[in-house]
């Protein structure tokens, strides 16, 4: 872990050459993921990012480098590194640190880091079972979860500090249904910033029910002609209509 004093004095060498910002990003992220097919494991996998990044400002010109060795001397070898990216004089720019918590969006009882693998299992379970039971013309479900344990902390030449764990997880299923030689898919997903005890009064029939007849309802429905429609669009949607279309380009050029 990185201390006030370390980030004190590597935020000053990359102030050296005349930057007019900087700041330090630590990251400690435990990620696990679990596919499930037909109530059998198809993989289950864990990964670890963990390290720091280092970003100074000058004008509009940007450097930026990252170490996963939090050693002193790796940390101020990097940032002096990045701070030989410009030329000039320091600033003069002063700061001490005050530090504040982020707020917190959910009190966290159980980090899903720490969760038995043997509890998150059961989840999927549980659903696919749901989807399998709706009807004999669903021939094939699956179910997956996604959950992390992701601690950060900041420290800027504004003085600034803030620290915070966010606990995510999302869980998924779908599922396949036949018609004679028609053969139709849906899938779903729930998740959010929350603690993963959440699932244990999560609505799972509903949820799964809703997967089920989403495959089967497709296999009812009949193809629409081509041509020129009128399309109601719910107001929730029109943002990502746009993103799609305009957000990812935007994102490039940025």
């Amino acid at each position: 872990m990185i201390n006030k004093k370390l980030a004190k004095e590597a935020l000053n060498l990359c102030l050296s050459t005349g930057a007019d910002f900087a700041e330090l990003y630590f990251e400690d992220t435990i990620k696990h993921t679990i596919s499930m097919v037909d109530k059998k494991i198809k993989s289950s996998n864990t990964s670890s990012v963990y390290g720091v990044g280092i970003r100074i400002l000058k004008d509009l010109k940007e450097a930026y480098g990252y170490t996963n060795v939090l050693t002193s001397d790796s940390i101020l070898k990097l940032a002096n590194k990045l701070a030989a990216s410009f030329v000039g004089d320091p600033l003069g720019i002063t700061f001490e640190f005050e530090e504040k918590e982020a707020v917190k969006m959910s009190t966290i009882k159980e980090y899903s880091k720490d969760i038995p693998l043997k509890k998150k299992i059961s989840y999927l379970e549980n659903l696919s079972e749901i989807i399998a039971n709706c009807s004999d013309k669903i021939i094939q479900t699956s179910a997956n979860l996604t959950d992390e344990t992701q601690k950060i902390v900041l420290y800027n030449t504004k003085g600034l500090i803030r620290s915070d764990i966010r606990n995510h997880q999302r869980i998924g299923g779908s599922a396949i249904a036949v018609l004679g030689d028609k053969r139709e898919s849906f899938s779903d997903t729930y998740g959010g910033n929350f603690g993963i005890d959440y699932f244990d009064r999560f609505d799972w029939k509903s949820f799964g029910e809703s997967i089920a007849k989403g495959a089967l309802d497709l296999l009812e429905a009949k193809d629409i002609p081509g041509g020129v429609y009128d399309v109601v669009m719910h107001n929730a949607f029109g943002g990502v209509l746009f993103h799609e279309a305009c957000g990812h380009s935007l994102e490039a050029t940025s």
